[in-house]
């Protein structure tokens, strides 16, 4: 018959396996990642010029994660927006293309003085962020993410970052009056009505807590015991 020192030792290590497991589940959107990264920006001084502006994220602490997915900022945050009116539209996930994944919605525009050539009711607008640094195909579909849907429904698509590399998002926004996508700041005589919103966010998996280790620790002492009578 077990003894009460032993029982007890067994309910402590179900209870930090358990906790262990629980923690090792999505957590998310947060900034910084776990354990901390550097972050800069390079490039154009806005996303919305010819060539988008970069976003550079290193110093990753591999060691503090599992799994680590970046993307854009969902969940509690609306997304990435733009628009050409003066009002940030909400952009909707499109498409994946090696490194690029593009996000895309509609505004309206109408040029100073009224309508005319290049104006629109309803004319696409988009944000495309390219990475590099993190291979050929970094991008991952939302339902291949588990949970990552429960924290950010509607994101589409993050990059897997695991690894903890350094990595560079290339930022742009785009629209097309009907001959094709340019920089939204380079949309002619748009001024004061070009605006755009858009930020990264990190869904990780953290490093479980030393609970899983010192589980494994009691279970291997109460075998010792067990064998030692």
């Amino acid at each position: 018959m077990m003894s009460r020192s032993k029982l007890a030792l067994l309910a402590s290590c179900a209870l930090l396996v358990g906790t262990a497991a629980n923690a090792a589940t999505l957590v998310g959107p947060a900034y910084p990642a776990p354990g901390g990264n550097t972050f800069f920006s390079s490039g154009n001084p806005s996303s919305g010029d010819a060539g988008g502006q970069d976003g550079n994220y290193g110093g990753f602490d591999a060691g503090a994660f599992l799994d680590l997915y970046w993307g854009p900022q969902w969940g509690t945050d609306p997304g990435p927006r733009a628009g050409l009116d003066g009002t940030l539209n909400a952009l909707a996930f499109l498409s994946i293309s090696g490194t690029t994944a593009i996000w895309q919605g509609t505004t309206s525009y109408t040029s100073p003085g009224g309508p005319g050539p290049g104006s629109c009711g309803s004319c696409d607008i988009r944000l495309e962020i390219d990475i590099s640094g993190l291979g050929a195909n970094p991008w991952l579909l939302e339902a291949s993410v588990v949970g990552l849907s429960g924290l950010a429904p509607g994101i589409g698509a993050v990059v897997d970052n695991s690894a903890g590399l350094d990595f560079t998002a290339n930022f742009q926004f785009l629209a097309d009056l009907g001959s094709g996508f340019v920089a939204i700041n380079d949309v002619a005589n748009a001024g004061g009505q070009t605006v755009s919103s858009v930020s990264g966010a990190f869904y990780s998996v953290p490093e479980p807590s030393l609970a899983l280790l010192l589980g494994a620790g009691l279970i291997g002492r109460l075998a010792v015991r067990k064998r030692n009578g």
